[in-house]
């Protein structure tokens, strides 16, 4: 038997054998944890990688067919459903109306349910009126689930959707809804909207912090996706726009006027000038008789192609109906009713339809709802304005339009008689003020007795310096007339587009 000490020490080399062993054991188990967890990590993030790649192969695909947002949306809802291992799954894309903020379903697919109450008694039958019901949903900053992703900008897991308040109780009576995962798709700091998945595939089983994980990073892509897209769209359209609007001014060109009339004793000069959003303005001559000549200015409501097409049917019909009639207004009552019963509710024209009688030296006309006709007599008086009684045309129709009336202008003592658009007055600068008449009216005044052309190009000059080459957003349009006291001068009319 060994002695005491030497026992003692035997035990206690034996005690710090053991417990080394234990502490190598406990930390061979932490390390084999952690590597565990490294490649556990690896394996979710390879995933997640071949995911994203995928991801970026799927969209080149699409983009080299087409690049249209919808198409886009149906690619990712559809891609983030499968490679989640979804049941269904939704994206919702921010929208503003008149200052509201709110989220719209514009893709849904499988059996995804409606995030807002519907109301009791509510019965979805078919699965294509569950996903009209979800894409009707108008969903605010903050308001359930999606709301609330978005207002946070986080991610929500919702591991047992039962326990979930924000979850409408008509949402689980329509959808069997056991799990669900959000992700907001940012660009920086900006929501383009949120995606959202329900149910896994393997049922009974949520999602977890892994597939969170994967969403996460497939919502990246995707935002950088939809809104690439979405720039497209809005590039496709503003090059649609610009082509419209350069065929509507080719078109508008071919209904003016090659140049100006004959009329024995008056000089006549024109001017239009389409702006950078291209209105509807218009003006023409007419031979009524050997004696007489009709002069029209008008301005249609429509822009572009539209605008030039309505432009084109009045002035067909007024050339069709201004022959051999004499008083202005007949002829504005019988456009009207043409107008009226040809166009859109929306649809109207302001017009002055005037007659020139060559040999009385006087100006009859009539005015559908139109800027007023203005003279200005001789000797730099003030000019005056002309405003008798009449509705656009295309408003109204019979005794209510019947309103109208002609009224007659003597020339003999009048520099200078102007029929102008809306455009004239209004054209602005950069500080947003208008040129308005009495500006306006001071360059009639002090250059009316230059001629009909000299005056418009005075007048332009005029609003060229006020503007300071800030693009229009309406036309100008003008006719000027002048009884000559000697040889007539005919002007051709000018038509040129503003740049700047």
């Amino acid at each position: 038997m060994l002695p005491v000490p030497l026992q003692f020490l035997l035990f206690w080399h034996i005690a710090v054998f053991l417990v080394l062993g234990a502490v190598s054991w406990i930390v061979i188990s932490i390390l084999r944890a952690r590597i565990r967890a490294l490649q556990v990590q690896v394996i979710t993030h390879e995933k997640e990688r071949e995911s994203v790649l995928l991801f970026l192969h799927r969209m080149g695909e699409m983009v080299t067919r087409e690049a249209d947002l919808e198409t886009t949306l149906e690619i990712i809802t559809e891609f983030i459903i499968e490679e989640t291992k979804a049941s269904a799954g939704a994206i919702y894309l921010m929208e503003e109306d008149k200052g509201d903020r709110h989220l719209r379903a514009r893709v849904v697919r499988g059996l995804f349910p409606p995030l807002q109450p519907v109301g009791s008694g509510y019965v979805l039958t078919k699965r294509r009126y569950l996903h009209d019901k979800v894409r009707a949903e108008r969903i605010a900053l903050g308001e359930g689930v999606v709301g609330t992703v978005a207002q946070t900008g986080e991610g929500l897991l919702i591991a047992d959707a039962k326990q979930e308040p924000r979850i409408p109780k008509e949402a689980h009576e329509l959808v069997p809804l056991e799990t669900m995962m959000l992700m907001p798709l940012k660009i920086r700091d900006r929501l383009v909207g949120v995606s959202a998945v329900v149910n896994k595939r393997a049922q009974g089983q949520a999602f977890t912090e892994q597939d969170m994980g994967l969403l996460a990073a497939l919502a990246d892509q995707a935002a950088v996706t939809v809104n690439i897209v979405q720039l497209y769209d809005e590039l496709s359209e503003k090059q649609r726009i610009e082509s419209e609007l350069k065929i509507a001014m080719d078109f508008q060109r071919l209904l003016l006027p090659a140049e100006m009339p004959e009329a024995e004793g008056f000089e006549i000069a024109a001017y239009c000038t389409p702006a950078l959003e291209m209105g509807g303005d218009y003006y023409d001559f007419i031979r009524v008789d050997d004696r007489h000549l009709g002069i029209v200015i008008a301005d249609v409501s429509g822009k572009g192609i539209p605008g030039a097409l309505i432009m084109a049917m009045v002035r067909s019909a007024l050339r069709a109906e201004a022959p051999g009639r004499l008083q202005p207004a007949e002829v504005l009552r019988i456009i009207n009713q043409r107008v009226y019963e040809d166009t859109r509710e929306n649809v109207f024209i302001t017009m002055t339809y005037a007659i020139l009688d060559l040999a009385a030296n006087t100006l009859r006309f009539a005015r559908a709802g139109h800027e007023p006709l203005i003279t200005c007599p001789r000797e730099n008086a003030r000019p005056v304005l002309y405003t008798p009684e009449g509705i656009a045309l295309g408003l109204v129709e019979g005794e209510v339009f019947d309103v109208i009336e002609d009224l007659t202008v003597d020339l003999s003592d009048v520099d200078l008689a102007v029929l102008y658009t809306d455009g004239v007055i209004e054209a602005m600068n950069e500080r947003g003020e208008e040129y308005g008449q009495e500006r306006f009216f001071g360059v009639l005044q002090t250059a009316a007795a230059e001629g009909a052309s000299a005056l418009i190009q005075t007048l332009l000059a005029d609003i060229t310096d006020f503007t300071r080459g800030i693009p229009q957003h309406d036309d100008i349009t003008l006719v000027t007339l002048r009884r000559r006291r000697s040889a007539r001068v005919l002007e051709a009319p000018v038509l040129e587009r503003q740049t700047g």
